[in-house]
């Protein structure tokens, strides 16, 4: 039984190392993202990003437009009526 409190207090060591260890890297961990954060929050760099999302939601909001145009539109009449001519059958002259 005397095996038992020399296991118990190496484990205890072990968790308060571990523990230790834990919390320099979690404090390290925060200062590492606190400067990636601070590197790409440049003014240059929040324009580019603003100016590229502003680009994508303008493309996406004209593509759907233009879906619609020619899905439920004017623009599906001409498509129909395109259709319909190249599917009548023609009089020979």
């Amino acid at each position: 039984m005397t095996g038992i409190p020399i296991i118990r207090l190496t484990l205890e060591g072990m968790k308060a190392q571990v523990l230790h260890a834990f919390s320099g890297y979690e404090a390290q961990l925060a200062d590492d993202l606190r400067a990636a954060v601070d590197a790409f929050c440049t003014p240059e760099n929040i324009r580019a990003v603003v100016d590229r999302e502003v680009a994508t939601a303008i493309t996406a909001a004209v593509r759907d437009e233009v879906d619609r145009f020619y899905r439920t539109g004017a623009g599906r009449a001409v498509i129909a009526a395109a259709v319909a001519d190249k599917l009548s059958p023609k009089e020979k002259p």
